[in-house]
């Protein structure tokens, strides 16, 4: 039998009972839904490239998700992980026009434009804080709300998603983790 993880911690397949047993008795919490989209957005960016920073995004309207992305390099061409950073001695925050990724909020959205799922409304959950260029992505894509767990050090993106009307909640990783690059 396989493991399976629900909320932060590891199962054997087949105690399903077990574990629904546990969160009836109250031995076991639910995670809220933000904690669960935050929690998928944490696996997805287990298939970044980035040598930097591993970000993982979920777009999720009505709790349905919509689709996902992570950062990494542009369909088709060699990824960071072959190839090497060109932001690897740029600090933090500067410098976006050098990254070969696109960023997985850029992704999430792309991948939701690609199969024609609207965005309209839609809540993204990032484990990192969007940078100003997703921050004019997510404005103009009509996402409603941001959910993110890392903190990046880019004010002006925080003040753009207030000014255009964008609830943005920050939910603390559970492990500490690097800005996006």
């Amino acid at each position: 039998m396989g493991r399976f993880c629900l909320g932060g911690r590891s199962f054997e397949a087949g105690t399903e009972r077990e574990i629904s047993d546990r969160i009836k008795a109250g031995a076991m919490e639910r995670p809220s839904l933000d904690e669960y989209f935050m929690e998928i957005a944490s696996v997805v960016a287990t298939r970044s490239t980035c040598l930097r920073h591993q970000v993982g995004a979920v777009l999720v309207r009505e709790k349905r998700i919509l689709s996902t992305g992570y950062n990494g390099a542009p369909m088709g061409l060699p990824h960071c992980l072959e190839v090497g950073c060109p932001r690897e001695k740029v600090e933090s925050g500067y410098r976006h026009e050098l990254c070969r990724a696109v960023h997985a909020e850029q992704n999430a959205i792309i991948q939701a434009a690609i199969h024609g799922v609207s965005t309209s409304g839609a809540t993204l959950y990032c484990t990192h804080q969007p940078c100003i260029l997703c921050a004019k992505i997510i404005i103009n894509s009509q996402i409603q709300r941001v959910v993110y767990g890392n903190p990046y050090p880019d004010d002006e993106a925080l003040r753009f998603l207030e000014l255009a009307g964008v609830e943005v909640a920050m939910i603390p990783s559970p492990s500490p983790s690097e800005e996006p690059g």
